[in-house]
């Protein structure tokens, strides 16, 4: 009986505190955050230059000739901007890793800038290419000095509100692999999410607002992840931190395949797709999804520019993304030389050199409509959904040109009316070697394609496969919904896609059942005992 009621005790006491420290958090949830935030604009080659060494106004300034000031970001609010995101490189200011203390200071004064505002400000660690390295061998060292520079930074800025939002890692990547600029190898993926997770944690255990501020949190490179290896920390304030310069040929490329030219119905509907990818796996999910970088260079070809920025930040805040418009001072005068030139706002003159840009990127918010479609289930992704498409004579219907991670447990299910269709696989090669295979079932009008039976199908491995195809035989069959569905995680009692001290919370609060405490088996027996129990739960929350 005394074990119990202390246990009783222990639970209600905790319970207790996980109630305030949610409350807290539950004033503004991560999305309402992100929605809040509008739209933004990065103070780009300043305070994340590099090569000026530990002079706080030498630093600063070796990039950019020019010291922000105040008046700056007084303009870019002026201009709709709601957001400054301030890219900051730290370690030419450590002394046996130490944080320069003028260093911190001239940051704090430039976030003070934004923050007197009424404006948010993301906060970053940037350009540590040589010192966070995603392998398996540097791990170690990565999240030693990760965790080194997030023990100085947090605690410093632990007293500002919910308007500071902190950013994990810039672009983590393996610089000059293969796999740099893509979604990452495994070992990539592996290795980065224990870098959020420990970065993420330092932050949480800093003191002061720390415990509930949203977090940016990126994958391989920035880059759009795949479902495979890439996973945000389990955290009820986190948000996926996403860079875009998209499409690459018209947004950043400047050699072979370059173009100015952006606004075909066909180049929207890429747009389109992309970022409804994010909105399907994320923000329908109740994650955040914030582009902390995006932008097309200057290629003399404002018009198209400006059609591309109003139509990007539209579409973006349709699926509750967040757009932060990349500038680094820099413009062309020359079309043959137009690499990595975003530079919208002259700090100067504190003029724009393209205010047609930032006010399409102004207006594409406010005449955003916000989408309510797709699905919430955090274990389905959409790769499909709409208006009935009819499939007939082998006229193949492109579902996605990329290929959607698979494995065992996961099927792909296709609602349909008409003949049964088939699932056709194609790999780019010289044969353009195609692979198709039936449903392993059909129920009341959807389609099942099992994991195991898409990959037996293939001739080639499941993952050098380049487009996926939903096809009909010879009849007809129209298409309503393509899903990739993922197994159920054991313990998710929430069904968040998680699984956490929130199923721990709902488990203790049903007192009625208290035996759905062996759905955690596999989660919740953390103390040893091999019993699921309420010491586990305990545990759980602390």
């Amino acid at each position: 009986m005394f074990f119990k009621r202390t246990v009783s005790v222990m639970a209600a006491v905790m319970l207790a505190g996980c109630a305030a420290f949610y409350t807290e958090a539950a004033a503004k949830t991560p999305q309402q955050t992100a929605d809040d935030m509008r739209l933004g604009w990065n103070l780009g080659n300043t305070l994340d230059s590099c090569g000026g060494g530990s002079n706080p106004e030498k630093a600063e300034t070796y990039w950019v000739h020019i010291k922000t000031d105040k008046q700056m970001i007084d303009d870019i609010k002026a201009q709709g901007f709601n957001t400054i995101r301030v890219p900051v490189t730290w370690n030419e200011k450590l002394t046996d890793g130490v944080i320069n203390a003028d260093w911190l200071a001239r940051v704090k004064e430039v976030v003070d800038y934004g923050i007197d505002n009424g404006m948010y400000v993301i906060l970053n660690v940037h350009h540590e290419d040589g010192n966070i390295v995603p392998t398996y061998a540097k791990a170690d060292s990565s999240k030693q000095y990760l965790c080194g520079l997030w023990s100085q930074i947090a605690p410093y800025f632990k007293d500002y509100d919910e308007h500071l939002i902190f950013e994990t890692m810039n672009e983590p990547r393996i610089v000059g692999d293969e796999s740099e600029w893509t979604n990452g190898t495994e070992e990539t993926c592996s290795v980065i999410n224990r870098l959020n997770r420990a970065a993420l944690d330092t932050i949480r255990h800093s003191g002061g607002r720390n415990a509930t501020r949203l977090v940016m949190c990126p994958g391989n490179a920035a880059a759009i992840p795949a479902m495979a290896g890439f996973e945000l920390p389990d955290d009820e304030n986190v948000a996926l931190s996403v860079h875009y310069y998209r499409p690459y040929n018209f947004a950043m490329n400047a050699g072979e395949g370059s173009t100015g030219k952006w606004g075909s119905d066909e180049d929207k509907a890429v747009l389109d797709k992309e970022l409804k990818r994010l909105y399907d796996r994320f923000v329908s999910k109740g994650t955040p999804v914030i582009i902390g970088e995006m932008g097309a260079t200057d290629k003399l070809n404002t018009a198209d520019r400006e059609a591309w920025a109003r139509f990007f930040a539209q579409t973006a805040k349709s699926y509750g993304i967040t757009c932060v418009v990349w500038d680094n001072n820099v413009i062309t005068t020359d079309v043959s030389d137009a690499k990595e030139h975003y530079g919208l706002y002259n700090r100067a003159s504190h003029t724009w050199y393209y205010p047609g840009i930032a006010k399409a990127l102004s207006e594409g918010v406010d005449a955003a409509v916000r989408y309510t479609g797709g699905s919430s289930d955090p274990y389905i992704s959409i790769l499909y959904s709409g208006g009935s498409i009819t499939l007939s004579n082998w006229g193949n219907y492109a579902v996605t040109e990329d290929m959607p991670y698979l494995d065992e447990g996961y099927y792909i299910t296709v609602k349909y009316s008409g003949e049964v269709p088939q699932l056709v696989l194609q790999k780019y090669d010289p044969n353009r070697e195609w692979n198709t295979l039936d449903p392993d079932k059909t129920e009341n009008g959807i389609a099942y394609f099992g994991c195991k039976s898409i990959k037996n199908a293939c001739k080639t491995a499941y993952e050098n496969q380049n487009k996926i195809y939903v096809s009909a035989r010879s009849g007809s069959t129209a298409i309503t919904e393509v899903c990739v569905n993922a197994p159920h995680k054991a313990g998710d009692v929430s069904n968040n896609g998680r699984v956490g001290a929130l199923d721990a919370r709902l488990i203790l609060l049903d007192t009625s059942n208290i035996k759905k405490l062996a759905v955690f088996a596999g989660f919740a027996e953390i103390d040893g005992n091999n019993t699921v129990d309420l010491l586990d739960v305990i545990k759980a929350l602390q």
